[in-house]
């Protein structure tokens, strides 16, 4: 999975997240959908979904590490379940 820095509210990808949050008919033209937290990230994986993109926030990545080991294995497998589709 590649990674990239994202720092400007301008870019194209944020613009996409937003309109996914908030215009029914963004997702339903792009097929995607928006989850945010690592339980219902955790729950979409468990339920087969795999995440086209995923957008961290290093200073809730912090957070979430400090809180516990599962979610550094859940980003690798989620990573991993990404690189094997695409």
């Amino acid at each position: 999975m590649r990674k990239e820095f994202i720092s400007s509210a301008q870019n194209p990808k944020i613009k996409l997240l937003g309109d996914l949050q908030s215009k029914a008919k963004a997702r339903s033209e792009h097929g995607l959908f928006v989850v945010e937290g690592r339980r219902e990230l955790g729950h979409c994986l468990e339920a087969g979904f795999v995440p086209s993109t995923l957008f961290l926030c290093p200073s809730a990545a912090s957070t979430e590490i400090a809180e516990g080991a599962e979610c550094i294995l859940s980003l690798d497998e989620l990573c991993s379940k990404a690189e094997a589709l695409n």
